[in-house]
């Protein structure tokens, strides 16, 4: 009984070691020698990318990200977030080719998020850009101590697409 017992907790540790690395096992039947387990690895190498970019769209302004969406969404994957938290909560779940935030917004504005991105990837000024209705001097001064891009609202959609494949071969 002792013996079952261990063999039962065994194959229960076994199991959790296993399904914590994504891995599968089986048993075996050999004849005579007991049980054998054979481990298969799972391929462990990143998906694919996808042929669309992906863009994550910040604006506290639905109209704005409606705009955005219905543009880009026959050329790329498209997600919108409403204010920075929202985004915040996007960028730890999904990966983005390029972030367009707004700057004013409530909870949290564009230049936080930005500060939070960058603090958690310092290579996020690649793929960030500012898009604003209200351009002043010290967010210019604060784009070009980060090599951030900015464009200005109201904004050409051509001009924004441009600026995104500018990102996007960074």
């Amino acid at each position: 009984m002792d013996l079952i017992r261990w063999n039962l907790y065994t194959l229960l540790s076994i199991k959790m070691c296993f399904q914590q690395i994504r891995s599968q096992f089986f048993f075996q039947k050999t004849n005579g020698l007991g049980n054998v387990m054979s481990i298969l690895e799972q391929d462990q190498s990143k998906p694919e990318k996808s042929l669309q970019p992906h863009y994550l769209f910040v604006d506290d302004d639905l109209s704005i990200l409606n705009l955005f969406e219905s543009f880009f969404s026959g050329s790329a994957a498209v997600s919108l977030a409403k204010d920075g938290v929202e985004a915040l909560d996007k960028v730890t779940t999904q990966s983005f080719d390029a972030i367009i935030s707004d700057v004013d917004m409530p909870i949290l504005n564009g230049i936080d998020l930005f500060k939070s991105l960058h603090s958690a990837d310092p290579s996020i000024t690649t793929r960030f850009l500012f898009c604003t209705g209200h351009p002043s001097a010290e967010l210019e001064h604060f784009c070009t101590q980060y090599q951030v891009r900015i464009i200005s609202k109201p904004v050409s959609l051509k001009v924004l697409q441009e600026e995104l494949t500018i990102l996007c071969k960074k």
